[in-house]
């Protein structure tokens, strides 16, 4: 039995970002899950109702380590996440609600959740904020103040919950 690491990825859900970390871990011995992610098909309804999709995505990631609990050939009680960007974030989340995570390894970049949503410069965020900007009838800043009067799971928020002693955390803002 071998540990396992959980690999959460970007957004948009490209594996190339995130397959060289979890190459990395499989040729070190451990097991290796690329999650994949459904926020990039539903990014304009998770925009509107960012708590209930942040609480979605909790419930599936969950759901995933449910799965690791009944395989034979990992061990449950050395069970780590990393996650990129928005994986990152979701990795973060995970960590601070369930147990079964022993140790993280958090890549985020940009700035808050809010900000990068209405912000970004990636063209997936981009048109999902612009049918969220139409659908509210504001503009990139009344965006922001939505996301921040509506998310409540902020990782600021959640870091109390979170061993640092088990967490690498990489920040990056250019």
């Amino acid at each position: 039995r071998a540990p396992v690491v959980l690999v959460l990825p970007i957004l948009n859900g490209q594996k190339n970002v995130v397959r060289p970390f979890a190459s990395h871990f499989a040729h070190n011995g451990y097991n290796v899950v690329i999650v994949d992610t459904l926020q990039r098909k539903s990014l304009l309804e998770d925009i509107l109702d960012p708590e209930a999709a942040i609480r979605r995505t909790a419930v599936r990631h969950r759901r995933v380590l449910d799965w690791v609990d009944t395989a034979p050939k990992i061990d449950q009680d050395r069970i780590a996440v990393f996650g990129a960007s928005l994986g990152g974030f979701n990795a973060l989340f995970l960590t601070a609600t369930d147990t079964r995570v022993k140790a993280s390894a958090l890549a985020l970049v940009a700035g808050d959740l809010p900000y990068v949503l209405s912000y970004s410069s990636e063209g997936r965020i981009i048109d999902a904020a612009d049918g969220a900007m139409e659908t509210l009838q504001t503009d990139q800043e009344g965006l922001r103040q939505f996301l921040l009067e509506h998310i409540v799971s902020d990782p600021l928020s959640l870091a109390r919950y979170i061993d640092p002693e088990q967490v690498l955390l990489v920040l990056a803002k250019f």
